[in-house]
């Protein structure tokens, strides 16, 4: 998925192109799926602590970590990513 952000990122202008096309994606995504990737990333991370696992750890969770959790949310993320490429 990186390697089609960052040819998506190749035509885009402004001041952070790869910031820009990743929050894009993002929000694509959650209309799509119908769903907070903010309060997923939260809970996971909450679950994280409650499981005792290292702050450093935790801090290193991110939204793609949460979409990998389901494959109904890969499956709606890849074709986001598509149609961005298109």
């Amino acid at each position: 998925m990186t390697v089609i952000l960052k040819k998506i990122v190749r035509n885009w202008t402004g001041v952070e192109p790869y910031r820009s096309v990743i929050n894009l994606s993002y929000e694509r995504f959650e209309k799509r799926a119908g769903c907070r990737l903010e309060i997923r990333l939260n809970n996971r991370k909450e679950r994280v602590i409650a499981q005792g696992m290292s702050k450093s750890y935790v801090q290193k969770i991110n939204k793609l970590d949460v979409i990998a959790e389901e494959k109904r949310l890969v499956e709606i993320y890849i074709q986001v990513i598509k149609e961005m490429a298109i």
